[in-house]
């Protein structure tokens, strides 16, 4: 267990190394996409929110359905008219 907590761990760390050593070496690119990524993170927390207390209104609430094909035809109809 503790093997593979480190063996875990020592990855993350790596990763976010190798992240970091992509900042640096994409400094440019980067500053000139820097409001692109900032809302693409934060679709992504908003997307990870909403996807973790669907399975609590589902279960609470019996006319799902109903309330997600009016959440689609709502999105469908507010996203044309960007």
């Amino acid at each position: 267990m503790f093997i593979q907590v480190l063996i875990f761990g020592l990855a993350a760390g790596l990763a976010a190394l190798a992240g970091v050593g992509l900042v640096r070496r994409f400094d440019k690119q980067i500053r000139n996409q820097s409001v692109l990524l900032i809302s693409f993170a934060a679709g992504l927390m908003l997307a990870n929110a909403f996807w973790h207390l669907l399975p609590e209104a589902v279960g609470e609430n019996s006319q799902w359905p109903m309330w997600l094909f009016g959440s689609l035809v709502f999105f469908i109809c507010w996203s044309n008219r960007l």
